[in-house]
């Protein structure tokens, strides 16, 4: 039975945890609702939309791979503190943007500061709790899913008054949680007590092949599967509803990403279905529900396009949390490097998500966007469950050597 002061503990890292995924991945689809103020503003269309999300993905794909290396020279806690206040400043920039180019400038430095600030803190969880890793990742993602929300939804509900009020609001909000993380976020066991001596930044950089060669193969390709599914999906719905014959205004695209509300309730059962049925399975029903969601929205009116994007919301976030839970069983002397190499694929998919439909808009619209994310979940799954067997049979030959005692099965709650 735990104590108060543990309970206390307890409350405050799901506390820091949540608020600085929020404020960390808030900025990342701030756009993604403002295609039609983007058009005014910036005279843009589905290609500059596009190109928006993409520079800043691509970003987060190139700095993720050293993004591990602030945490592990100065601590989680100053990491991730500077990572939100240069999120909070990089919001406001945006919002004095008058130009292309400024604000293509300012989704680059939005990609760095969410590097850094997502790698510090889903490599942190099992530092702030050891024992529940599990129940951390669910409020990761819990974290991950208001932050798509909130980054989506108070830009474009408060366009009305303006692109600039509407983004210098949008940053307050961000310097309200980054205040909560700065209380909550433990001064001890987060800052110099796991501070490293770090290698050189080459010698970093070759390192990371072992670890996403041996440690997560299956967890990169799926991280990079789901978000190329998530940005394709995410990004061509909004402008699928902006035309006819929906003519969805900006607020009314803001609100469909309300979508990701039932995935809050989703991912809270996560880490009891991770310990009842195990992590593999899990991933199983994941993908099998992200598909039917997606077909769903083929259906033709707009209430059957939100209802099979809740569907595919709760199955991606679903997904999400099983990977942060997976990240934190890996050997705690790469973890740093694990999480770098998971988030530059989670980040590369989404560069590629955001990017490929644009190829198949023009001719086949919402269906090709279907087609082609149904095609990636299915060459993805070939290729993680490869990895998984591969990993398997190791781990088996392991085990026959007297490497190992025990052989992780698909109901266990380890890495497979």
């Amino acid at each position: 039975m735990s104590t108060e002061p543990e309970r206390t503990a307890s409350l405050k890292a799901h506390l820091v945890v949540t608020s600085a995924a929020v404020a960390a991945f808030s900025p990342l689809y701030c756009l993604q609702a403002l295609y039609p103020a983007i058009s005014t503003r910036f005279s843009g269309d589905v290609g500059l939309a596009a190109s928006l999300l993409t520079t800043t993905t691509l970003a987060l794909a190139v700095v993720s791979l050293i993004s591990g290396r602030p945490a592990a020279a100065h601590g989680p806690r100053a990491a991730v503190l500077w990572a939100l206040m240069s999120t909070v400043v990089s919001t406001v920039g945006l919002g004095l943007a008058d130009s292309t180019s400024i604000l293509i400038c300012w989704r680059l430095v939005q990609g760095v500061t969410i590097a850094v600030g997502l790698s510090s803190l889903i490599s942190s969880l099992g530092m702030l709790a050891p024992t529940g890793a599990a129940s951390l990742a669910s409020s990761y993602s819990t974290g991950i899913i208001l932050g798509g929300i909130l980054g989506r939804l108070v830009p474009a509900a408060l366009m009305d008054w303006g692109w600039t009020p509407a983004f210098m609001a949008f940053a307050l909000i961000q310097g309200l949680l980054m205040a909560v993380v700065w209380w909550a976020l433990p001064r001890s066991d987060m800052s110099e007590d796991r501070v490293v001596k770090l290698e050189p930044i080459q010698q970093w950089l070759k390192s990371l092949l072992p670890v996403f060669r041996n440690d997560i193969p299956h967890l990169a390709v799926g991280g990079a599967v789901l978000m190329i599914s998530q940005a394709a999906a995410t990004s061509m719905v909004s402008i699928h509803l902006s035309q006819e014959p929906f003519n969805w205004s900006t607020a009314q695209l803001g609100l469909l990403y309300l979508v990701f509300a039932p995935a809050l309730v989703v991912v809270r059962f996560v880490p009891g279905l991770i310990q009842r049925i195990g992590p593999l399975w899990l991933q199983v029903l994941a993908t099998n529900l992200l598909l039917a969601g997606l077909l769903t929205t083929l259906g033709g009116g707009s209430g059957q396009i939100v209802a099979g994007m809740a569907i595919f919301c709760a199955a991606v976030f679903t997904s999400q949390t099983v990977f942060a839970y997976l990240l934190n069983t890996v050997d705690p002397s790469v973890r740093q490097k694990a999480s770098s190499c998971y988030l530059a694929s989670y980040y590369l998919g989404a560069s590629i998500g955001a990017a490929a439909p644009a190829t198949v808009w023009n001719e086949y619209g919402w269906p090709g966007t279907v087609a082609l994310v149904v095609l990636v979940q299915l060459a993805g799954a070939v290729l993680a469950f490869g990895f998984i067997r591969r990993r398997q049979s190791v781990l088996a030959e392991s085990h026959r050597d007297g490497g190992i005692s025990a052989m992780p099965n698909a109901g266990d709650t380890r890495q497979p």
